[in-house]
């Protein structure tokens, strides 16, 4: 097991995808994907959306269960418990050199502190009239919609570029994906 006073190979990557909800998060996500780089997924007791299944995106579970879970970081919102487990981490640096994680700024913090200097995190914005339209285009309702930007204001999201160790700003997908792809090839 992989644990903080154990030295981590240096050439082990944990590349963390943070951005507000329509950024791109998830679909550069699957960028990587095809490049071998596998997802951490997170535990979620949201409900499933159309096209979604167990362990894609999240392993959706109750709250019970949840409760049960050792965890690297949580976060709640909507309503819903997000988190990422450190048997889930552990597992795929044992088998992968590097992998990636879509979480919040808490997540980034909890991931450094357990994990160093392997973690390197990626900001992905883009303006608040693409992301409502993203959203809007994936089926989330209106009100959800203002919800999240509403959140995105309180929460001053878009300062969150300051704890990144690189910047995308997504609004063409192509030139988004070649930055991220240089981003990933060189950052050691």
């Amino acid at each position: 097991m992989l644990r903080k006073n154990k030295k981590i190979d240096n050439r082990k990557r944990i590349y963390v995808l943070m951005g507000p909800s329509g950024s791109g998060k998830t679909t550069l996500g699957m960028k990587l994907r095809e490049i071998g780089i596998p997802e951490l997924i997170s535990h979620s007791t949201r409900p499933m959306r159309k096209g979604e299944k167990h362990g894609d995106p999240y392993y959706f579970i109750t709250k019970s269960e949840f409760d049960m879970l050792e965890k690297i970081e949580q976060t709640c919102y909507a309503g819903n418990f997000y988190g990422l487990t450190r048997k889930e981490v552990e597992e795929k640096l044992q088998q992968y050199d590097k992998v990636y994680a879509i979480t919040d700024k808490y997540g980034v913090e909890m991931l450094r502190k357990a994990y160093g200097e392997i973690v390197r995190v990626i900001f992905i914005y883009a303006d608040i009239d693409t992301l409502k339209k993203r959203m809007l285009a994936r089926g989330d309702r209106i009100e959800d919609v203002e919800k999240r930007i509403q959140y995105l204001h309180k929460t001053n999201e878009f300062n969150n570029i300051n704890i990144a160790d690189f910047a995308i700003h997504n609004i063409d997908l192509e030139a988004a994906v070649q930055e991220l792809y240089n981003y990933v090839r060189r950052a050691n």
